[in-house]
C-alpha cells in the first residue's frame, strides 16, 4: 500500500507554504517532509519554489538544483541535474519553461505510479493558477480557489472519487474539526499527585512493552518519528541512474487484527473487511467499557468461581476446537465449566471488537469521554483523561496512566497483542496532548529562528527551537530570546512547572525502585530503569532551563508593554464547550467575529474595543496582555460621575432642611414622607384631640420641598442666572457646573467639540493617513485585479476622498474655531436641552408666543459662507430675516413642528456640542436661551445629567479610543479583511454588520423608529407580562451569592461578610461600586433589565411606567436583592483586584490570576500603579480601595510591610496614631485621627524631645499630612537605627527621608483611577448578571438583516449603513427573547467561565448555586408543589435555578414543553417532568417560542372569550390572575384564591 502525502516535490519542512497541514513524513535519515492538504496545494508549492529559483539563479539549472537538492543532504545532485537537462534539453530556463520543469521534477522525485497521479493536466493547470497569488500558510484549498479567483471543479460524488481523492476530502473535514483544551484546573477526587504517579509507575514496572525493533510499523493521522524497522520499509531507489526520491512511500506488512485506539477500529492489514451496520451510541459505549474493563472483571469472577475447583481428569488441550489461537489462555482452564466461561469471554470480547471496529471516530470520541475513569473533571472543561485528576495534562502523563490501564487490562485479555498495547499507549500520548491542550509548542521548529538567537545567547541553550517573528526586536545578550513568539513563550511558561514536576517525580520513583530492588532485578531491567532516570532528569533540566529563560523574557515584555496581537490572540482559547454547538448555536455578533478563524486581528480588536465587557477569557489574557477598556465599559463607568453629583445634592438637601439624605437603598423615603406631611396639613377638619394638635403643629411649620422639587428649583435658578438662596443652593449650582465643565474639557480634547488645539494635532495624522492610502492604491494597481481586489481599490479611493475632505475641514476649523465659543449662543451656563414634547403639544400656543417674540427681536440666522473660486466654506455670514409678526409666527410654528417631529430628543445629533460639531452650523438650531423656554424642557438636573451621560459618554469614549468616526473605522476594518484575503465578500459584509450593530447598541441608537406602532405594542405587552409573571422573581436572585463565591477567594468572601457586620469602613467600601457606575439600578430605574429587554432609545421618555416598574421590582425583591449582592461583590472585588495586582507586581500571581486581571484590562503597568495607590487594609486583612483618595494622591513608596488602617497605641500618656512593628513587619495607622489632627498642626510641636519641628506651612491639606505620616512609617521599614544613634536623631533622619521621598513620588494619574473603576464596574456587572450588548443576539432588538442575494427577490433595498443587507425593524420580532437577558449573560459569564477555568471554588460554588436555587424554589412554591416533585425533578430544577447553565436548561425545559404541546414524547425519556403540566395544544407550542408578551395576551384573550361565552366565573378567574402585580409573592395566594372563588371553587 502506497501513501500519498500530496507533496509531489518532496518539499522539506520549514518553508511554510500555503496548504501545509502541520504534519510530516520522514526519510531514512529521519528528516521531515511536509504533508499538504491536497495535491493541488502541494503542486502549487512546487510551482512557487521552482519559480523563485528560476528568478534567483537566472534559470541556471545547475545552480538551481544544487540548492534544491544539495549534496550535503545525501542527494545524488549530479544525477538530478543531468536528468533535468536531458529531459528539458536545456541548460538554462525562463519562466515560460516552468510547467515543463515542474513535470520533470515530479518524474524524478516519484515512482511511476505516483508521478502519473500528479501529472494529471487538470491538477497541474490548477496548481499553476493558484501559485500566481501570495497566500498565508493557513490557507486551505477551498480558500485558495477564492483568493486566486480560480473556479472550483465540479464536485464529484464520493462514489466517483479515487482513494487518494477520498483521503483529501476526509483530511479537509478533519482539519475543520478542532479538539478543545482540557480544563485549566482539574479537580482531585481520591488520590494525590504523588499517589496517582505512584500507581502509574507501579503499573509501568509490571508491564513490559515490546522493544522498538519488535514493534510493527503503523501509520497514524499524526505520524510520529518512525522507528528503524519502519524506516526499513521505506523504498529508497537511488541507483547510479536517475533518482526516484521516495520517502513519500511506506509499505505495510500484513498484521494481525489490531485495535486503533483513536477509533477502536480493528485494522486487518491484508484482506478487506466488510463493515457491519453502524452500532448505536449505547452499543458503542457498552463495547468501549467492556473492552477496557470486562477482561479484568472476567478474571476476577473466574478466580472466585474456579480458584479452588480443579478437575484432575480434565485436559484443556482437547477442549479448544475453534479456539486454538487462544491456547495460551485456555490452557489454564481448571475444569469444563471454567473452559466454557473462558470461551464465552472470548466470544463476547470478539463481539465487542466488531462493534468498536464499526464505530465512527466522533462516536468513539464521545463514548470514550464517558468512560468512568474520565468523568473526574467538571463537564465543562473538555475531556478529562484519567491523569487529569492530578492536574498533569501533558501527553506523557496521559500515556503513563494508559500504561497503567494497559498493564491491568492486557494480561487478562486473550485477544490482546503487544502491538495493540503499544498503539493504545502511543496514541494515548497523542490524544493526551490534543485533548489536554499541551501541544502548544510545535514539534518542528524553524532552524533559522534558533540560529537567530544562538549568537546572542552565548553559552545559554534553549531546548526548543523557537519560531521566528520578524516583527520583534533583534536578539541581544540581555534578551537572547526576543525572537521567540509570544505563543511559544506562553506555552512553556504555562506548562513548564507541571512538566518539570512530572519528569522529576518519574525519575525519583524509578530511582527509588532501583535502589530498593536492585538485587532482584535482571541486568536489562536495571539498564531500563537507569535510562528512565537519566532521560527524565535530562528532560527535566532542559524544561527547567526553558522555563526560567522564557519566564524572564515574558516578564520583560510585560514590563515594557510589548504587545503582539494576532487574530489567534484575540480569539477564545480552544475548549470543548466554547468550541461546541452548545455555545455557538445562540449566536451573537461578538461570538461570530471572535470565533471566525478568517477574521483579521483588526476586526476582533475593533469589536472588542467597542463592546467588550471582560466577560469571557481570550488568548491574549492568558499572556497577561490587555486591549484596554472598551467604549461600553468606559461609558458605563461614567455613570458614577452623575451619581456622585446626585449623592452630593442629596447631602446638600439634607443640610438645607436638617433631615439627612432620607434614602434607603436609593428609594426616596424623604419625598414620600414630605408628601404625607403636606397631605396632613391640607385637611385637619375631621381630626380631634391629640391628633388635631399634632396636625396643627405640622401645619404651623414652614412647608418643606421634596428633594426633587428642591434640586429642580436650584437648577432653574442656575439657568436663569438667579442668586442662590442659601449656601447649600450655591454649592449645588457649583457641583452641576463642575460636572458640565468636566465634560466640556473632555469633548474638546477628543474632537467631539472642535477646538484649534485638537485640529492642529489631528491634521498631521490625516495627512499621513492620506499618503499611506495613496501609496496602497498605487501598489494594488501594479498587480492583476480580481473581484475582491477591485472592491478594495474602490474603497481605498473613497477613503482617500474622505480624507481630503477631512483635511479641508481641519484647516477650516484651525482658521475659524478660535473665533467661536463652545457655549451655545445666548447662554450663561451650559445645560443640555431636552424638549418635553408631550408638554409642548398640550401648550403649543404658549411656546409659539415665546418663540415668535424671540424671532422678532433676533431676526437673523448664520449660514455658511462659500468661496466662489474654491467652492469651499470660508466662514459664516449673518442673514437677516423678516421680523414681521406674520413671518415670526410662521417661523415659530415651523420650529415647533420640527421639535415634536424629533424621533429621539436625547440623540446626540439633536444636541448642541459647540462650534466644530459641524462646520456648516455655527449655532444650534434654535438659539433661544434655556431661561426663556425652561417650562418646556427637562429641568430635573439628575435626569438631565443621567441622560446626557447615557448619550454623550459613548460618543466621547469612542472618539477617545479610535479618534475617528464609526464609518471611517469600518472602512479600515473592511480594508484589513480585503488585504488579508481570507474572507469572502459575504463574510466581510457580515463582520461589518456585526460591528456596526454592536456600536449602535452601545450608543443607544439601534431603534430607528421607536414611535412605530409595532414597538409601542411590544413595549406594552412586555410591561404587562413583566408585571404579571415576575411577581416572585426576587427569589431567583439568590444564586447570585454563589456567583460571588465563584469570583473571589473564599477567605475574601468571608472577610467581606464579617466585615459588613462589624466594621463600618467595610460597609462604606461598597460605595466603590457606586462611584464606578454600578449599584445604581434603583436610581436609574433599570433593575427590570436583569430579566427583560429595553426597546427605547430615549432614557427620559418613560413617564409613569418607570415609576411603576421601580415600585414593582422593589416589591418583588429583585431591585433590593440586586443592590445588596452588588454591594457584597463590590467589597470583595476591591480587595481581589488590588490583591492580585500586588501579586502580579511581586511575580507571585498564578496563571489564572494573571489572566483574571488581564481580562479586566489590568496588565503589569496598570497593576504597578494600583499597587502604589493609597488603599487601606483592615485588621482582618481585607483591602479597602478608597479610590476617591487616589484622585489627588501620590504613589506610595514600595514596602514589604503590610499596612493596616486601625487604632494606634498608647506610649505612656501619649497616643501614637502610626507605628511600625518590626517583628510582624506591619504598619498600623489611624487614618481618621491623623486627618482630623491636621487642624492642630502637630508637625510644628513634636512630642519627642530633640525632634525638630517642621515648617508651619509644610502641609497644605489633611491628605498631604497623612501621606507624610504614612511615608514616615514606610521609611522606618527601609532604614533602621544606626549603631548608637539617638532616637531623636533617627526620627529627624526619617523625617528628612520621608520629605525627600514625597518630593520624588509621582501623582496617581486619573487613568489609574479610571482603569480600576472600570474593572470594578465590569466585574460587578459580570457577577450580578444583566445582559450586555456583547451577550445578546441581534434579534433581541427586533431587528433582522436580510442578505441582499435573498432580499432582492422580495424587492427589498440595501440599507444605507449595512452593506450587503436589507434591514427589517419590528418590535414584535423581539418578543421571544423578553425574559432571556439573564440567560444570555449567564451563558458567557457562568457556563463559559466554568469551561475556561476562570471560576474560583468551583465545587463549592456550584453546590452553593444549586442549594440557593433550591432555596428560591422553596420560597416561590407551595409545600404541596415541592412535595409533588420527584427527586430527579428537584435536582434538575435546582440546577436550572442555579444559573450554572441557565440558557441551556431553560431551552431544554422549553423544548420539553413544546414537544408535549405537540403531542410528542417527554424528551428527557421520562427522567424529569416539564415545569408546568402541558396538554396537547398547538397554540401553546407556538407561544412557548413567541415569548411572554404573546403568552400574556393569549391568557387575557382566553379570559375574555370565557366571558363572551357566558362562563363569567371562569372568565373572571382568568382575568383576575392576569392583573398587573396580581402574582406578587405576597399577593398571589389571595388573588388566586379569589379567582378560584369566581370560578366556583373554594376561596
Amino acid at each position: 500500500m502506497t501513501n500519498i502525502y500530496n507533496n509531489a516535490g518532496n518539499i522539506r519542512a520549514g518553508e511554510e507554504y500555503a496548504g501545509e497541514t502541520g504534519e510530516f513524513y520522514y526519510d531514512a535519515n529521519g528528516k521531515p517532509y511536509v504533508i499538504f492538504d491536497s495535491p493541488e496545494m502541494g503542486l502549487r508549492a512546487l510551482h512557487v519554489d521552482l519559480r523563485s529559483k528560476i528568478n534567483e539563479f537566472n534559470g541556471d539549472i545547475t545552480q538551481m538544483f544544487i540548492k534544491y537538492a544539495p549534496p550535503s543532504d545525501n542527494n545524488p545532485t549530479n544525477n538530478y541535474i543531468d536528468f533535468i537537462k536531458n529531459d528539458l534539453n536545456k541548460d538554462k530556463l525562463t519562466l515560460n519553461d516552468l510547467p515543463a520543469l515542474v513535470r520533470s521534477v515530479i518524474k524524478f522525485e516519484n515512482t511511476t505510479e505516483t508521478a502519473n497521479f500528479y501529472l494529471k493536466p487538470q491538477l497541474l493547470e490548477t496548481a499553476q493558477s493558484l501559485s500566481a497569488v501570495d497566500m498565508p500558510q493557513s490557507t486551505r484549498l477551498s480558500q485558495a480557489y477564492d483568493l486566486a479567483s480560480v473556479s472550483k471543479p465540479v464536485e464529484s460524488s464520493l462514489n466517483e472519487l479515487s482513494n487518494q481523492e477520498l483521503v483529501s476530502v476526509a483530511q479537509e473535514k478533519i482539519d475543520e474539526f478542532s479538539v478543545p483544551d482540557a480544563p485549566v484546573e482539574p479537580t482531585l477526587d481520591d488520590l494525590s499527585n504523588e499517589q496517582l504517579v505512584g500507581v502509574a509507575q507501579e503499573k509501568i514496572n509490571k508491564f513490559s512493552l515490546p522493544s522498538e525493533n519488535e514493534r510493527e510499523p503503523v501509520i497514524s493521522a499524526v505520524t510520529p518519528k518512525p522507528t528503524k524497522s519502519e524506516l526499513a520499509t521505506v523504498k529508497e531507489v537511488r541507483p547510479n541512474g536517475p533518482l526516484k526520491r521516495t520517502p513519500d512511500q511506506i509499505y505495510m506488512e500484513a498484521a494481525a487484527k489490531t485495535i486503533d485506539p483513536f477509533t477502536h477500529n480493528i485494522r486487518f492489514y491484508g484482506e478487506a473487511q466488510v463493515k457491519d451496520e453502524d452500532p448505536s451510541i449505547g452499543e458503542s459505549f457498552a463495547a468501549s467499557i467492556g473492552y477496557t474493563y470486562a477482561p479484568i472483571i472476567e478474571h476476577m469472577k473466574n478466580k472466585s468461581n474456579y480458584g479452588d475447583v480443579v478437575d484432575k481428569d480434565y485436559n484443556p488441550l482437547g477442549d479448544m476446537k475453534g479456539y486454538e489461537e487462544f491456547g495460551n489462555d485456555l490452557v489454564l482452564a481448571q475444569n469444563a465449566l471454567h473452559m466454557q466461561d473462558l470461551k464465552r469471554g472470548i466470544d463476547e470480547n470478539l463481539a465487542r471488537r466488531r462493534t468498536l471496529s464499526n464505530t465512527g471516530f466522533f462516536t468513539h470520541l464521545f463514548v470514550g469521554l464517558a468512560d468512568p475513569i474520565n468523568l473526574v473533571a467538571l463537564p465543562f472543561g473538555g475531556p478529562a483523561v484519567g491523569v487529569l485528576r492530578s492536574g498533569l495534562r501533558v501527553g506523557s502523563g496521559v500515556a503513563a496512566l494508559q500504561v497503567g490501564q494497559e498493564a491491568i487490562r492486557a494480561p487478562f485479555d486473550p485477544l490482546n497483542t503487544a502491538t495493540e498495547s503499544a498503539i493504545n499507549i502511543g496514541t494515548a500520548f497523542v490524544a493526551g496532548n490534543l485533548l489536554g491542550g499541551a501541544i502548544a509548542v510545535p514539534a518542528t521548529r524553524r532552524a533559522r529562528a534558533y540560529k537567530a538567537t544562538e549568537e546572542a545567547a552565548g553559552n545559554q541553550q534553549l531546548s526548543l527551537a523557537p519560531s521566528i517573528d520578524s516583527r520583534k526586536l533583534a536578539p541581544t545578550p540581555e534578551r537572547p530570546f526576543s525572537q521567540v513568539t509570544d505563543q511559544d513563550v506562553q506555552s512553556v511558561v504555562s506548562d513548564g512547572p507541571r512538566t518539570i514536576l512530572r519528569l522529576r517525580q518519574m525519575a525519583d520513583e524509578a530511582e527509588s525502585k532501583l535502589n530498593a530492588e536492585r538485587p532482584n532485578l535482571s541486568e536489562s531491567e536495571i539498564v531500563d530503569l537507569e535510562n528512565i532516570i537519566k532521560n527524565n532528569r535530562d528532560a527535566a533540566n532542559k524544561a527547567d532551563n526553558d522555563y526560567n529563560l522564557l519566564k524572564a523574557e515574558q516578564e520583560k515584555r510585560l514590563e515594557l508593554g510589548e504587545r503582539d496581537y494576532t487574530s489567534t490572540d484575540l480569539s477564545l482559547p480552544k475548549n470543548l464547550f466554547t468550541d461546541s454547538w452548545a455555545f455557538k448555536f445562540v449566536t451573537t455578533p461578538m461570538k461570530r467575529v471572535l470565533q471566525n478563524t478568517n477574521a483579521p486581528a483588526l476586526a476582533k480588536e475593533v469589536i472588542l474595543g467597542i463592546a467588550g465587557d471582560s466577560g469571557i477569557l481570550l488568548n491574549l489574557h492568558k499572556r497577561g496582555l490587555t486591549l484596554g477598556p472598551s467604549v461600553y465599559q468606559k461609558a458605563a463607568m461614567r455613570d458614577g460621575e452623575w451619581v456622585s453629583v446626585y449623592d452630593d445634592l442629596r447631602g446638600l438637601y439634607g443640610e438645607e432642611y436638617g433631615t439627612g439624605k432620607q434614602t434607603i437603598l436609593d428609594y426616596n423615603t424623604g419625598d414620600v414622607a414630605a408628601k404625607i406631611g403636606a397631605k396632613i396639613t391640607e385637611d385637619t377638619t375631621n381630626v380631634s384631640g391629640v391628633t388635631n394638635k399634632i396636625a396643627a403643629k405640622i401645619k404651623a411649620q414652614p412647608a418643606q420641598k421634596t428633594f426633587v422639587e428642591w434640586m429642580t428649583e436650584v437648577n432653574v435658578k442656575r439657568m436663569k442666572g438667579e442668586a442662590p438662596a442659601s449656601k447649600a443652593e450655591a454649592t449645588a449650582m457649583s457641583r452641576i457646573d463642575e460636572y458640565y465643565a468636566q465634560w466640556e474639557k473632555r469633548l474638546k480634547g477628543s474632537g467631539v467639540i472642535g477646538s484649534t488645539e485638537y485640529y492642529k494635532g489631528h491634521l498631521p495624522r490625516l495627512e499621513a493617513d492620506l499618503l499611506s492610502t495613496q501609496n496602497t492604491i498605487a501598489k494594488i494597481k501594479e498587480k492583476p485585479l480580481y473581484k475582491l481586489k477591485v472592491r478594495e481599490l474602490n474603497l481605498l479611493g473613497l477613503k482617500a476622498n474622505k480624507l481630503k475632505d477631512q483635511i479641508d475641514d481641519a484647516n477650516f476649523h484651525i482658521e475659524n474655531t478660535s473665533k467661536a465659543l463652545s457655549m451655545p449662543a445666548n447662554e450663561d451656563v451650559f445645560n443640555p436641552r431636552y424638549w418635553n414634547q408631550t408638554y409642548i403639544l398640550d401648550n403649543r400656543d404658549k411656546l409659539k408666543a415665546i418663540l415668535s417674540s424671540w424671532y422678532q427681536t433676533n431676526p437673523y440666522i448664520y449660514k455658511a459662507k462659500i468661496n466662489s473660486v474654491t467652492g469651499k466654506q470660508s466662514g459664516w455670514e449673518r442673514v437677516e430675516l423678516d421680523s414681521s409678526i406674520t413671518a415670526t409666527n410662521k417661523r415659530a410654528n415651523d420650529t415647533i413642528d420640527q421639535i415634536v417631529d424629533i424621533k429621539d430628543p436625547t440623540d446626540v445629533n439633536a444636541q448642541y456640542f459647540g462650534h466644530g460639531r459641524s462646520k456648516h452650523f455655527k449655532h444650534r438650531g434654535i438659539d433661544i436661551p434655556n431661561k426663556l423656554v425652561v417650562e418646556f424642557i427637562e429641568t430635573n438636573p439628575v435626569n438631565v445629567m443621567k441622560t446626557y451621560t447615557a448619550k454623550v459618554a459613548p460618543q466621547y469614549e469612542f472618539m477617545n479610543k479610535f479618534n475617528k468616526s464609526i464609518d471611517d473605522l469600518l472602512d479600515d476594518v473592511e480594508l484589513s479583511m480585503l488585504a488579508d484575503g481570507k474572507m469572502s465578500g459575504r463574510e466581510i459584509n457580515a463582520t461589518l454588520r456585526d460591528i456596526r450593530h454592536l456600536n449602535d447598541r452601545v450608543h443607544g441608537t439601534v431603534i430607528r423608529d421607536p414611535d412605530a406602532l409595532n414597538y409601542k405594542s411590544a413595549i406594552i405587552l412586555k410591561d404587562l407580562a413583566m408585571l404579571n409573571y415576575l411577581g416572585s422573581a426576587g427569589f431567583s436572585t439568590l444564586p447570585d451569592f454563589a456567583k460571588i463565591m465563584m469570583e473571589h477567594e473564599m477567605g475574601t468572601v468571608w472577610k467581606s461578610l464579617f466585615g459588613v457586620m462589624s466594621d463600618n469602613r467595610v460597609r462604606m467600601s461598597s460605595a466603590e461600586g457606586r462611584i464606578a457606575g454600578e449599584i445604581i439600578d434603583i436610581l436609574k430605574g433599570d433593575a427590570h433589565m436583569r430579566f427583560t429587554e429595553n426597546m427605547k432609545n430615549n432614557p427620559l421618555n418613560d413617564g409613569y411606567m418607570s415609576k411603576i416598574r421601580t415600585g414593582f421590582f422593589m416589591l418583588n425583591g429583585v431591585a433590593p436583592m440586586t443592590t445588596i449582592f452588588k454591594k457584597m461583590d463590590a467589597i470583595a472585588r476591591g480587595h481581589t483586584l488590588i490583591d492580585y495586582s500586588i501579586k502580579l507586581v511581586n511575580k507571585k500571581a498564578s496563571p489564572m490570576e494573571v489572566a483574571y486581571l488581564a481580562r479586566y484590562n489590568i496588565g503589569l503597568a496598570e497593576a504597578t500603579a494600583i499597587s502604589k495607590a493609597p488603599w487601606e487594609r483592615t485588621e482582618a486583612g481585607l483591602i479597602l480601595p478608597n479610590s476617591r483618595a487616589w484622585e489627588n494622591a501620590i504613589e506610595l513608596p514600595e514596602t514589604t510591610a503590610v499596612i493596616t488602617i486601625g487604632e494606634g497605641k498608647k506610649v505612656g500618656d501619649r497616643y501614637v496614631p502610626a507605628f511600625f512593628n518590626e517583628k510582624n513587619n506591619t504598619i498600623t495607622i489611624d487614618k481618621a485621627f491623623i486627618l482630623d489632627d491636621f487642624k492642630n498642626k502637630p508637625w510644628t510641636s513634636p512630642k519627642l524631645d530633640g525632634v525638630k519641628a517642621l515648617s508651619e506651612n509644610q502641609f497644605k491639606n489633611p491628605e498631604e499630612w497623612y501621606n507624610f505620616v504614612l511615608t514616615h512609617e514606610i521609611m522606618h521599614t527601609k532604614f533602621r537605627p544606626k549603631k548608637n544613634e539617638p532616637t531623636s536623631a533617627y526620627e529627624n533622619r526619617i523625617n528628612q527621608l520621608a520629605l525627600s521621598e514625597l518630593s520624588k513620588r509621582k501623582q496617581i494619574s486619573m487613568d489609574t483611577v479610571e482603569n480600576f473603576r472600570t474593572a470594578m464596574n465590569s466585574g460587578i456587572m459580570n457577577t450580578v448578571l444583566m445582559g450586555t450588548p456583547a451577550d445578546k443576539p441581534i434579534a433581541v432588538d427586533g431587528v433582522f438583516y436580510v442578505p441582499m442575494h435573498v432580499a432582492r427577490k422580495f424587492g427589498m433595498s440595501e440599507d444605507k449603513k449595512f452593506k450587503g443587507y436589507a434591514r427589517i425593524e419590528n418590535g414584535l420580532l423581539g418578543m421571544p427573547f423578553q425574559f432571556m437577558s439573564y440567560s444570555f449573560a449567564a451563558a458567557n459569564k457562568i457556563t463559559a467561565s466554568l469551561a475556561q477555568g476562570q471560576i474560583k471554588n468551583r465545587a463549592v460554588a456550584i453546590t452553593a448555586s444549586m442549594g440557593l436555587g433550591y432555596m428560591g424554589m422553596e420560597l416561590k412554591y407551595k409545600d404541596w408543589q415541592m412535595e409533588q416533585m420527584s427527586w430527579p425533578d428537584v435536582i434538575a430544577r435546582s440546577f436550572d435555578a442555579s444559573g450554572v447553565a441557565a440558557l441551556h436548561s431553560d431551552l431544554f425545559y422549553t423544548a420539553m414543553s413544546i414537544s408535549q404541546a405537540l403531542d410528542g414524547p417527554n424528551i428527557s425519556g421520562g427522567l424529569i417532568n416539564p415545569k408546568f403540566k402541558q396538554e396537547k395544544n398547538g397554540l401553546d407550542a407556538a407561544l412557548a417560542v413567541g415569548g411572554a408578551g404573546p403568552s400574556y395576551a393569549v391568557d387575557v384573550g382566553r379570559g375574555v372569550k370565557e366571558l363572551l361565552d357566558g362562563n363569567y366565573g371562569q372568565g373572571a378567574n382568568e382575568l383576575v390572575r392576569r392583573l398587573p402585580t396580581a402574582q406578587l409573592w405576597f399577593l398571589k395566594d389571595e388573588i388566586n384564591g379569589m379567582g378560584r372563588a369566581f370560578a366556583g371553587g373554594r376561596y
